[in-house]
């Protein structure tokens, strides 16, 4: 019992890590920072910026952050490789 709460607790700190990257690369490449400056989640300033004008610059975040997270899943996979 004691290992999946664990486990449960490791996969949510993962998730949040991954959402305050995202929410990173967002504040990064957006033009119009105020728009998602105050957002908590990456969820929420994508909406936003989806809505916005900045339509363009989130697809091409969308494909940044895709390639990210691909690199991650190929650096984990050699991690536990090795």
């Amino acid at each position: 019992m004691m290992q999946l709460m664990l486990r449960v607790q490791s996969t949510k700190i993962q998730r949040r890590k991954e959402d305050f990257k995202a929410l990173f690369f967002q504040h990064r490449v957006t033009t119009n920072f105020q728009k998602i400056e105050n957002e908590t989640s990456s969820k929420e300033a994508w909406d936003i910026l989806e809505k916005g004008h900045d339509v363009i610059k989130a697809e091409e975040l969308k494909c940044s952050l895709d390639s990210h997270k691909q690199r991650l899943l190929e650096r984990n996979k050699e991690d536990t490789s090795t």
